[in-house]
C-alpha cells in the first residue's frame, strides 16, 4: 500500500476479539453509505484490521485514499455526523501519517462517477 495523496480512515471498535465478515461487512456498508457517489469518485477503498496503531486496543479500519485536503475533509464531516457513536474512542478517524506504518489492508478498489469500486477485491456487503 503506497500513500500518493491525502487519506482518511475510520476505526471501527469490534464487539469481540474476532472480527468476522458480518462485522466487516456491516462496517463497510456504514461507512459508505455516509457518503455520496461524488465523494468517493477517484479515490481508492482499502479496509482492514489495525492493531498497530493502538496495540492495547485493535480496531477494523475502512481508509480511503487519493483524496485532496478539500476532498477528505468534506469526507470526514459526512463521516463524523453518521458513524461517530459506531467509532473507536480513541482515535476514531485517522489520516495518512497515522496508517503509513500499516500493510496488509485489502484493496477494494477505485470508485467511478457512480460510486462503484473497481479493480479490487469484491466488497463484502
Amino acid at each position: 500500500m503506497e500513500i500518493l495523496r491525502f487519506a482518511l480512515g475510520a476505526r471501527f471498535a469490534p464487539k469481540e476479539e474476532n472480527v468476522d465478515a458480518a462485522f466487516q461487512a456491516e462496517c463497510l456498508g456504514a461507512f459508505l453509505a455516509a457518503l455520496a457517489p461524488g465523494d468517493v469518485e477517484g479515490l481508492s477503498l482499502y479496509a482492514g484490521l489495525d492493531d498497530k496503531t493502538e496495540p492495547d486496543s485493535p480496531a477494523w479500519i475502512v481508509v480511503l485514499m487519493g483524496a485532496s485536503l478539500k476532498e477528505a475533509r468534506r469526507a470526514y464531516y459526512k463521516l463524523r455526523e453518521t458513524l461517530a457513536p459506531r467509532l473507536c474512542q480513541r482515535l476514531p478517524f485517522i489520516e495518512s501519517n497515522r496508517i503509513a506504518h500499516l500493510s496488509g489492508l485489502a484493496y477494494y478498489g477505485r470508485a467511478g462517477k457512480d460510486g462503484i469500486f473497481t479493480g479490487g477485491e469484491p466488497l463484502p456487503c
